[in-house]
């Protein structure tokens, strides 16, 4: 507290001395001619002439002056924590260019896949029977009825959408969206049944 009080004293002595010197050189610099002038005016007279010689600067073309070191090095680094900075920055260039190459790969597998659907719809557009001819076996014929999958299948009947239309000796005829075709029987080791 005293330390406060001190302080509180030293700055109100100090103040007029300080506002008499400013008077004293503001005095000097506008010659004041009238004793009754006050140094508010003074003062106020000096920032008048400030003001006027910063508006003729400001006419005058300005010189900017730019930094331009010799290296983009930033100075408050070591070699060390330049070095881990540079290895970190050629890691993170080669993640993006893995991730980058997976991307591609991956695109091009989509690209591939899309094309080869394109390509099966195509064939089973021109050719819809190929999409049931695998799924179908002739186990056997009795009489005008057949063994198809393992079952007992007469004329009229549909087997996978396929509907049989004739049985001959050995094979089977059927009808699927339109489209004829044929399966004959398997042959087993000893001969045709």
């Amino acid at each position: 507290m005293k330390i406060f009080v001190i302080i509180l004293i030293a700055f109100f002595i100090c103040s007029p001395l300080v506002w008499s010197q400013k008077a004293a050189a503001a005095s000097e610099k506008s010659n004041i001619s009238e004793p009754g002038q006050s140094v508010k005016n003074v003062i106020g007279a000096d920032n008048q002439n400030k003001d006027s010689q910063l508006s003729a600067s400001a006419t005058e073309q300005v010189k900017t002056v730019t930094f331009e070191p010799a290296s983009a090095r930033d100075p408050f680094l070591s070699k060390d924590e330049i070095a881990s900075i540079e290895r970190m920055r050629q890691d993170e260039i080669k993640r993006i260019e893995q991730e980058r190459k997976r991307l591609l790969d991956a695109e091009r597998a989509r690209l591939a896949e899309l094309e080869e659907k394109r390509r099966r719809d195509e064939e089973l557009r021109k050719n819809p029977a190929k999409e049931i001819i695998g799924r179908i076996s002739i186990d056997g014929i009795v009489g005008s009825e057949a063994i198809i999958n393992g079952k007992f299948r007469k004329i009229g009947d549909t087997v996978l959408g396929a509907k049989v239309t004739r049985v001959s000796d050995t094979s089977v005829t059927f009808v699927y969206k339109g489209q004829t075709f044929v399966k004959k029987i398997k042959i087993s080791g000893i001969g045709v049944l």
